[in-house]
Protein backbone atom coordinates (compact mmCIF):
# COMPACT_ATOMS: atom_id res chain seq x y z
CA UNK A 1 0.00 0.00 0.00
CA UNK A 2 1.36 3.72 -0.86
CA UNK A 3 1.58 6.06 2.09
CA UNK A 4 -0.55 8.85 2.35
CA UNK A 5 0.97 12.16 2.93
CA UNK A 6 -0.77 15.04 4.04
CA UNK A 7 0.99 18.58 4.85
CA UNK A 8 -0.33 21.77 6.34
CA UNK A 9 1.56 25.54 6.15
CA UNK A 10 0.84 28.11 8.82
CA UNK A 11 2.31 31.14 9.91
CA UNK A 12 3.84 30.28 13.48
CA UNK A 13 7.02 29.10 15.02
CA UNK A 14 7.94 25.79 15.49
CA UNK A 15 7.61 26.38 19.54
CA UNK A 16 3.97 27.70 18.99
CA UNK A 17 2.90 24.70 17.40
CA UNK A 18 4.61 22.54 19.31
CA UNK A 19 2.76 24.46 22.71
CA UNK A 20 -0.50 24.91 21.55
CA UNK A 21 -1.36 21.56 19.03
CA UNK A 22 1.61 18.87 20.80
CA UNK A 23 2.60 19.65 23.97
CA UNK A 24 -0.80 19.37 25.82
CA UNK A 25 -1.51 16.13 23.98
CA UNK A 26 -4.98 17.44 22.60
CA UNK A 27 -4.59 16.16 18.84
CA UNK A 28 -7.90 16.88 18.10
CA UNK A 29 -7.42 20.32 18.10
CA UNK A 30 -5.84 19.93 14.67
CA UNK A 31 -6.55 16.65 13.38
CA UNK A 32 -10.06 16.44 11.92
CA UNK A 33 -10.27 12.88 11.64
CA UNK A 34 -9.74 12.46 15.81
CA UNK A 35 -12.57 12.89 18.34
CA UNK A 36 -9.66 13.24 21.46
CA UNK A 37 -7.16 11.01 22.85
CA UNK A 38 -7.98 8.68 25.05
CA UNK A 39 -6.42 7.09 27.83
CA UNK A 40 -2.68 8.73 27.93
CA UNK A 41 0.08 7.12 29.90
CA UNK A 42 2.37 10.68 30.06
CA UNK A 43 3.35 13.85 28.28
CA UNK A 44 4.24 14.12 24.59
CA UNK A 45 7.27 12.06 24.69
CA UNK A 46 8.92 9.12 23.30
CA UNK A 47 7.28 5.60 25.13
CA UNK A 48 4.16 7.68 25.61
CA UNK A 49 0.38 5.71 24.85
CA UNK A 50 -2.66 6.48 24.47
CA UNK A 51 -5.99 5.62 22.25
CA UNK A 52 -6.80 7.36 19.37
CA UNK A 53 -10.88 7.66 19.75
CA UNK A 54 -11.71 8.59 16.16
CA UNK A 55 -14.82 10.16 14.60
CA UNK A 56 -15.93 6.99 12.97
CA UNK A 57 -16.02 5.08 16.50
CA UNK A 58 -13.27 3.41 16.37
CA UNK A 59 -10.38 3.37 19.39
CA UNK A 60 -7.33 2.55 17.68
CA UNK A 61 -4.07 2.12 20.32
CA UNK A 62 -1.01 3.94 19.38
CA UNK A 63 2.56 4.77 20.62
CA UNK A 64 4.68 7.98 20.14
CA UNK A 65 8.04 6.72 19.63
CA UNK A 66 10.15 9.52 18.80
CA UNK A 67 9.43 12.83 19.88
CA UNK A 68 11.84 15.54 19.35
CA UNK A 69 10.25 18.76 20.85
CA UNK A 70 9.73 21.69 18.16
CA UNK A 71 11.50 19.65 15.65
CA UNK A 72 9.33 16.10 14.88
CA UNK A 73 7.75 13.27 16.17
CA UNK A 74 6.29 9.59 15.06
CA UNK A 75 4.23 7.24 16.56
CA UNK A 76 2.59 3.87 15.01
CA UNK A 77 0.00 1.44 16.28
CA UNK A 78 -2.13 -1.32 14.95
CA UNK A 79 -5.95 -1.20 13.99
CA UNK A 80 -8.58 -3.48 12.50
CA UNK A 81 -7.67 -6.19 15.46
CA UNK A 82 -3.93 -6.15 14.48
CA UNK A 83 -4.19 -6.64 10.94
CA UNK A 84 -3.03 -3.01 9.88
CA UNK A 85 0.13 -1.59 11.16
CA UNK A 86 0.53 2.05 11.12
CA UNK A 87 3.07 4.69 11.64
CA UNK A 88 2.26 8.40 11.22
CA UNK A 89 5.50 11.05 11.19
CA UNK A 90 5.32 14.59 11.87
CA UNK A 91 8.17 16.99 10.86
CA UNK A 92 8.31 20.73 11.24
CA UNK A 93 10.21 22.44 8.04
CA UNK A 94 10.67 26.23 7.98
CA UNK A 95 9.57 28.01 4.81
CA UNK A 96 11.81 30.70 3.99
CA UNK A 97 9.72 33.92 3.53
CA UNK A 98 9.59 35.82 0.45
CA UNK A 99 10.11 40.07 1.65
CA UNK A 100 8.75 42.11 -1.78
CA UNK A 101 11.15 44.94 -1.51
CA UNK A 102 9.36 48.57 -2.72
CA UNK A 103 11.99 50.95 -4.27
Amino acid sequence: MAPCEVSATVRATPATIWSSCFEPMKWESWDPDLRELKDVSGPCDSGTTCTFAMNNGQDIPAELIDVRKNECLTFRGKAFFGTVKFEGNVLYRKIPTRRLFRG
